[in-house]
């Protein structure tokens, strides 16, 4: 008998070879198949990583990419990191202190590739509002930073006069949740899928658990 994955709907699951798609990855993950009405369809997966983090898996191509989940969050809109915050934590238990420390974390992680958060930004525009120098400097941070890491693997699919801009709205376009086509749609799927992986986790794995509380 065949088996198909219900398309559009978000699966979470355990899968054993996932294991095998990087360092650290778990086998913990929330697949998701979108679909068009053209039947145009592409797997997304959700990944937990025992870092306590997650990386959003999309393909170009038959080539699979991992990229850490804030960043395509951040690519999708221009809330603040506590607007993603309270976007990722509603209708949780506010005593989950595992799954706002990852959250946390995961935020913090950005800066490890120079990509930094809004007051760190602003200390060195101080005659700018806030606002204006998180929206129009921090969140073009991230989507240069990918457009210059894809543009490489996009050269043949886009015009190389594309901005950085062209190629991350190109693979949000054509890799990430296709079956809907707003932005704001795209980033409360992804929310949710943030939700599932971390309620299927449920407390730290062992490798993360002090020593000294064993």
């Amino acid at each position: 008998m065949l088996q198909t994955t219900r398309r559009n709907y978000l699966i979470a699951m355990s899968r054993p070879s996932w294991k095998n798609r990087g360092r650290n990855f778990s086998d913990l993950g929330v697949l998701l198949e979108s679909g068009r009405t053209d039947l145009t369809t592409v797997k997304n997966v959700l990944h937990f990583v025992t870092t306590g983090t997650a990386k959003f898996m999309f393909n170009i191509g038959k080539e699979l990419f991992f990229v850490p989940v804030m960043m395509i969050l951040k690519c999708l809109s221009d809330r603040s990191d506590a607007g993603i915050f309270a976007e990722l934590t509603a209708g949780c238990d506010p005593e989950d202190h595992y799954y706002a420390g990852c959250l946390r974390n995961m935020l913090a992680e950005l800066q490890e590739e120079g990509l930094f958060s809004g007051d760190q930004v602003t200390k060195y525009f101080l005659g700018l509002p806030r606002r204006i120098v998180f929206q129009s400097l921090f969140v073009s941070q991230v989507r240069k930073y990918l457009g210059r890491s894809f543009r490489e693997k996009l050269k043949y699919r886009l015009p190389e006069w594309s901005s950085e801009d062209d190629i991350v709205d190109h693979i949000i376009r054509r890799s990430v949740c296709i079956h809907v086509d707003d932005h704001e749609d795209k980033f409360q799927t992804i929310a949710l899928m943030v939700k599932k992986l971390f309620s299927l986790v449920g407390s730290p794995p062992p490798v993360l658990q002090s020593p000294v509380l064993n």
